[in-house]
């Protein structure tokens, strides 16, 4: 329920942004190219008592291109999204991820469900404002 919940309440501003159906995961997702390996998820980590959202992009040839233009264009998306954003692309890893992460309580999913789905509602929609474009038109230029 928690992602049902959550997708209902917090629509994006980008309403042409594919929509996939409530998961019963820890992660929802949200699909920038499918097949170019490149999502934001919103994901909730109860053991851990946090919440993030985070963009994947699978590397090899075109990922690791939308990377280094995105990290070429760091300082205006962290602007956009206006929170510390962490960019981590480690050489050891299958995707490089660009993520905020926060914690909250031990009843992250009871007590304090609203204020972790708006938090993540809020988030969310800034990282699709923020990435959405950029990548579909980097991904205009590869072709």
């Amino acid at each position: 329920e928690f992602w049902n919940e959550f997708i209902n309440a917090y629509p994006l501003d980008d309403s042409s942004q594919p929509l996939q159906p409530p998961t019963r995961s820890t992660n929802q997702f949200y699909y920038l190219s499918k097949e170019d390996g490149i999502w934001i998820c919103a994901a909730v980590a109860p053991k851990g008592q946090q919440a993030g959202v985070y963009l994947a992009v699978r590397r090899g040839p075109v990922g690791d291109r939308i990377y280094a233009a995105l990290s070429a264009d760091r300082t205006a998306i962290n602007e956009v999204i206006g929170q510390q954003v962490e960019w981590w692309p480690p050489e050891s890893e299958k995707s490089s991820y660009i993520q905020i992460w926060r914690k909250f309580g031990p009843q992250m999913l009871t007590k304090e469900r609203t204020e972790v789905q708006a938090w993540l509602g809020d988030v969310l929609n800034r990282f699709v404002n923020a990435f959405r474009p950029r990548i579909q038109s980097l991904l205009k230029e590869q072709s």
